[in-house]
């Protein structure tokens, strides 16, 4: 043969080897790769892998694997149907997944990615589940999931749920549903991931005129694994809107704009520090407007190993199918192991803001907590934690709305048909607070700051005498002034 010849043909027929041998040999790296995934979901409390084929091929494999309830839930799942005289199949779902071997798996579909392998999901949905869906989305599918597998083993998920129309039994509402797509990417051994999910929102209309509109909404999250067990990292949701309008009852309109949430949990050195957000920009009802709303908490100093050491203990319970009764016991012990080393490292709880802007001005609390020098010996003396408890709490409302609704639950309260007999008497309560000292009135707004140190009280910057936590008596507290006293004056100026 022509040297000229058999110099491609040879070239060719190596390219081919090596393609094939290569197709092949990522073919076993992605075998291996989901029983690693499959052990992973067995570490969880709630879900466990009960069936698990993989059928090895050239250039294509495929796979069936069976995942089904498992621990707590699953015995709760159980006993609601027994109480109901029902059956209790297992709740299963078996996925089914075509995978394409790299180096370009793709091909074969016109795409030239590289990697492992590209996954196609098929989630096969129980009978009754399946006719259900059938019901809202007809012949499309209901779930639609697609995996690039990386070189190294990382994966990029697209997942993506179509939209419906759909009219509720007896014409009841029409409900208009945008659908939803995400990217979900994750590590290799599952230490980390990050995703996104996006939808332009929902439409319901009902038979009366009513309208519902939930604007664009977006779920994000971004987490990695710290303290060699825990998952931690950001998550949070936004929500451009919702409006509820009734053409026939247009004061009964809502309208309320910008929700948002998230939750942030941060190394810091050997400690975990959490915050929790979840705020509304405004609330329009009734021709007025509320808002900003804020509900901002965190949990700090919380010892990260010690922690973990708390979540795998719970995990474990979880992950038995036990009755309630037996778990609330298990928890109990297992807090006493874990939570006492986690308090003795100080984690501190604060209000860091609650608050609503309203028309006649913000209501807003702030409050901390935290047990200084705890070593364990105040579960057996309740009362020692009064002494090494650090807490405050600062309070600020529109005095207005302290009286309206103060005048409307005493009104209530007492039975007066005259709502002036019981505006004097919060009057009377008001000016005899602030007398006192337990209450500061500024510019429309009444504050009060209490502070909770070493076994003391401190309202305002004053102690508050406590003789009866040392068995003395209680201590006399000034009277209000009379109605027809001149009102105590600014007392924060």
């Amino acid at each position: 043969m022509n040297k000229k010849v058999l110099f491609p043909v040879a070239g060719l027929a190596a390219a081919v080897v090596l393609y094939t041998g290569t197709s092949w040999w990522l073919g076993g790296k992605v075998e291996a790769q989901y029983e690693h995934y499959h052990a992973f979901l067995n570490k969880q409390a709630y879900l466990k892998v009960v069936k698990s084929e993989f059928h090895r091929g050239l250039f294509t494999s495929t796979s069936e694997w069976k995942v089904a309830l498992s621990g707590t839930l699953a015995y709760s799942y159980r006993q609601a149907l027994q109480t109901y005289g029902a059956d209790a199949p297992p709740l299963e779902l078996t996925v089914r997944e075509t995978i394409h071997h790299g180096p370009f798996p793709g091909i074969s579909s016109g795409s030239f990615a590289t990697g492992r392998a590209i996954v196609d999901t098929e989630i096969v949905w129980p009978e009754q589940v399946k006719q259900a869906l059938t019901s809202v989305f007809g012949d499309q599918a209901p779930l639609t999931i697609k995996t690039l597998v990386g070189w190294s083993g990382d994966g990029q998920m697209d997942i993506s749920s179509p939209g419906f129309t759909k009219a509720i039994p007896n014409g009841e509402a029409t409900i208009q549903w945008s659908g939803l797509k995400g990217k979900v990417n994750y590590a290799a051994d599952y230490s980390n991931n990050k995703y996104e999910f996006l939808s332009e929102g929902l439409n319901a209309t009902g038979k009366n005129g009513e309208t519902l509109k939930v604007g664009k909404m977006t779920f994000t999250g971004d987490n990695h694994k710290a303290f060699e067990d825990l998952m931690i990292g950001k998550a949070g949701f936004e929500i451009a809107g919702i409006n509820f309008a009734n053409t026939k009852a247009p004061d009964q309109n809502v309208q309320i704009d910008k929700i948002t949430y998230s939750a942030d949990a941060k190394e810091a050195g050997e400690f975990l520090d959490v915050a929790v957000k979840l705020g509304v920009d405004k609330v329009s009802v009734k021709g007025k407007s509320y808002g900003p709303a804020h509900y901002d908490v965190s949990l700090n100093h919380l010892h990260g190993a010690t922690l973990a050491k708390l979540s795998n203990a719970l995990n474990e319970i979880q992950k038995q199918e036990i009755a309630p009764e037996q778990v609330q016991g298990m928890m109990i012990g297992v807090l006493m192991q874990h939570g006492i080393p986690l308090l003795k490292q100080t984690p501190e709880f604060k209000i860091d803001r609650i608050s609503l802007q309203l028309p006649e001005g913000e209501a807003k609390i702030e409050a901390h907590a935290k047990i200084n020098g705890f070593d364990g010996s105040e579960i057996q003396q309740p009362m020692s934690l009064l002494q090494k408890l650090d807490a405050g709490v600062d309070v600020v409302f529109p005095e207005k709305i302290a009286r309206d609704i103060a005048t409307k639950g005493i009104g209530a309260k007492m039975g007066l048909d005259n709502p002036a007999d019981a505006s004097a008497m919060v009057d009377q309560q008001i000016e005899g607070l602030i007398a006192q000292g337990f209450a500061l009135r500024k510019s429309g707004m009444l504050s009060t700051k209490a502070v909770w140190k070493a076994g003391k009280l401190f309202v305002n910057g004053k102690e508050i005498p406590l003789p009866m936590l040392m068995g003395g008596a209680a201590p006399s507290i000034p009277a209000a002034p009379a109605a027809d006293e001149a009102p105590a004056e600014d007392a924060a100026q």
